[in-house]
């Protein structure tokens, strides 16, 4: 119950920096491209998704080695 707790606080955490990124990304690309290039966004949040998977699992895996190393 413990490990499932700090994961959520983990996980809720590192959505919240990354949907700000994600955001100012997608300003900072809103300007610099062309108005009717719709892609960008697509490619965008592809690899926001990536990027939280991957960061996700590496916490799931810290988690794990800190409890099997705490005990």
């Amino acid at each position: 119950m413990d490990f499932l707790r700090s994961l959520v606080i983990i996980a809720s955490y590192e959505f919240l920096v990354l949907l700000f990124f994600y955001i100012s990304l997608l300003i900072i690309v809103r300007y610099n491209y062309k108005p009717d290039n719709n892609d960008y966004r697509k490619i965008l949040f592809s690899v926001f998704v990536i990027i939280f998977i991957i960061l996700l699992t590496i916490a799931i895996i810290l988690l794990l080695l800190y409890r099997l190393f705490a005990s």
